[in-house]
């Protein structure tokens, strides 16, 4: 799983500071937390505020905008799962996680890739195309090109992009059949180049 696999690559040993953007019911909190590591969260919603209070997981309703001005310089690790196809404002987004980070912190940026091979296979049928209005819209969409250089006008720099089906379970299916078969095979495809997805590690320069 994730963290896992980025604890490995980058020498991760519990103990850091980290901080998930929009963590939602807040499952890799709780993961986090079990692996020792120093956790927070945040997201723009109260939904599952009564989770978090009942899990006593250290969270909060604000933007990362908001947090950083009170949290400069706190974090070891900065993780947004499924966040940034939604901003509106990216640069502001990734220019508040330097403000979070501490020198040589990494923020880890998981979203839909559109130069991606497969983007440009399925054209109009790729499944991360979402309506430009409305709740859950994708409005913004990484690339490598562009995370460097959104990356470096925050103070920040692009180490790695790996397809995000590489760290992610496999598909639990156990009768055989065609959807088992096809749910199999895209799971495949994911942890290679066809992916649609990739995580960016940005590391915060000294």
């Amino acid at each position: 799983m994730m963290l896992d696999y980025w604890s490995r690559r980058l020498g991760w040993h519990g103990g850091e500071q980290m901080l998930e953007v929009g963590c939602a019911e807040g499952t890799l909190l709780e993961v986090a937390r079990a692996m020792d590591y120093h956790v927070a969260g945040i997201d723009i919603s109260p939904y599952h505020l009564a989770r978090w209070r009942e899990r006593h997981l250290p969270a909060a309703v604000a933007t990362v905008e908001e947090y950083s001005e009170q949290h400069p310089n706190q974090f070891d690790a900065i993780i947004a799962r499924q966040v940034f196809e939604h901003l509106s404002q990216p640069a502001s987004f990734l220019a508040a996680c330097a403000v979070l980070l501490r020198p040589h912190g990494r923020c880890l940026i998981e979203t839909c890739d559109s130069h991606s091979v497969q983007a440009k296979l399925l054209g109009g049928r790729w499944t991360f195309w979402e309506p430009v209005e409305g709740l859950g819209a994708h409005v913004t969409f990484l690339n490598r090109t562009a995370a460097r250089a959104l990356a470096a006008r925050a103070g920040l720099r692009l180490t790695a992009c790996v397809p995000y089906g590489r760290y992610r379970s496999p598909p639990e299916d156990t009768a055989p059949g065609i959807g088992a078969l096809w749910r199999w095979l895209k799971y495949r495809l994911h942890r290679t180049a066809l992916s649609g997805g990739t995580c960016y590690a940005l590391e915060k320069r000294s």
